[in-house]
């Protein structure tokens, strides 16, 4: 399983037009959490502390189709509370659930050849593809 980051920049004026659209912004993420796509968001504050800049919504699964479907059909996407969104696969390494399984990590202190883990998960998603394809 990947993980994807939804990443949003919220308007200005987010905090004043969110009411009007957030019951309907809920069950479009209670929903995906339903489906096991959705596993954690929320908005995250500025330097000040008052007023969110960006929300982040942590997403799971073979692709990054049902992340951006799910931001095509929030309301506050489609209302402008949304100024712009964009999707990032993060890699993650370490963690129950993490996407790349790290087996063998270098002591603290040793240098970690993390793109050659990268190279090894992708391909080891790839060998899985072909076994699944072969047994279908």
């Amino acid at each position: 399983m990947r993980h994807f980051l939804l990443i949003y920049t919220l308007a200005h004026d987010y905090l004043d037009r969110r009411p009007a659209f957030r019951a309907e912004h809920l069950a479009l993420a209670r929903a995906a959490v339903t489906r096991g796509e959705l596993l954690l968001g929320g908005a995250v504050t500025g330097p000040d502390a008052e007023a969110p800049e960006e929300a982040q919504l942590l997403f799971a699964g073979a692709d990054a189709h049902a992340v951006e479907a799910f931001a095509r059909a929030d309301p506050y996407v489609a209302n402008g509370l949304v100024i712009g969104w964009r999707v990032r696969e993060w890699l993650t390494v370490v963690g129950q659930g993490a996407a790349i399984q790290c087996r063998d990590w270098p002591s603290i202190g040793q240098p970690v050849d993390f793109v050659g883990a990268v190279r090894g998960a992708a391909a080891r998603r790839t060998v899985e593809r072909v076994r699944s394809s072969a047994e279908s």
